[in-house]
């Protein structure tokens, strides 16, 4: 084997690798998760190395299950959880998936995060779980941007934005729209290779028709703008000279008291 062939294989290796990270905010709560991903094998291997191969077997998919998780060199415990399987594909990334639903102190958080290390898994990049699940087919690019907006909007609006597209609805119009333009496309290309066998009428029909698919289009292109400040919110300035009101409009507009005014 070539060095080049051997470093291509360690590439893909360490590509295909499970992964896990913390996928709770940071800081302190009552619940923090931590969520593995990757075969079926190697996720039993971790799973059994943490639980026990006879608790690991007993794990029925999407039910929760209490478990003691310990460490797997010293064998003391880590945390007494909730582990919950989502077997490959019905899974987010499409691949087996182990959640650990842990008591949300960060450094319990981190311990079992490093302990799963230890039994072959790596830490996850960012957005990597999203990444693997546009991969298998489980989204679309479109989704997996709507999820980066679900987690990153401001308000209601932007929530109702994101949840919309994360559900298909945009995808389905694009996809409505690739096949009006295949169909153009389809009969623009027999003119060209037969084209005593078009009929002109039926090519003037088509084109006619893409021009409310076009109007569809700009209507979308035009919503872009103030759909994108609905997931990410807008600046405004509150500009004018000294003591004009600006901590007291500021107040106002926010209904309590943040700005000193007296």
């Amino acid at each position: 084997m070539t060095s080049s062939q051997r470093l291509l294989d360690e590439a893909e290796a360490l590509l295909n690798a499970p992964i896990v990270a913390i996928c709770s905010a940071a800081g302190q709560a009552a619940v923090g998760i931590v969520r593995l991903s990757g075969s079926s094998d190697e996720v039993d291997a971790i799973l059994a190395g943490l639980i026990g191969p006879a608790q690991s077997a007993s794990l029925e998919p999407r039910k929760m299950h209490l478990r003691t998780l310990r460490h797997p060199k010293s064998g003391d415990c880590l945390d007494r959880c909730l582990v919950v399987r989502f077997a490959a594909p019905r899974s987010y990334t499409g691949e087996e998936v182990i959640e650990f639903h842990l008591h949300g102190n960060p450094f319990v958080l981190e311990e079992v995060q490093s302990a799963v290390c230890l039994l072959g898994a790596r830490l996850a990049e960012p957005g990597e779980f999203t990444r693997r699940a546009v991969q298998s087919g489980r989204m679309s690019l479109l989704q997996a941007e709507a999820v980066d907006a679900l987690v990153r909007a401001g308000g209601r609006s932007g929530i109702d934005v994101a949840q919309r597209h994360l559900g298909g609805e945009l995808p389905e119009r694009i996809h409505l729209w690739r096949g009006g333009l295949l169909a153009v496309a389809s009969a623009l290309e027999a003119l060209v290779d037969f084209p005593e066998e078009v009929e002109d009428e039926e090519i003037r029909g088509l084109i006619a028709g893409l021009a409310p698919l076009c109007a569809e289009m700009n209507e979308l292109a035009v919503t872009f703008h103030a759909g994108r400040r609905l997931v990410t919110g807008s600046s405004v300035v509150l500009r004018g000279p000294v003591n004009a009101g600006k901590s007291t409009l500021f107040n106002a507009l926010l209904g309590h008291s943040r700005a000193i005014v007296s």
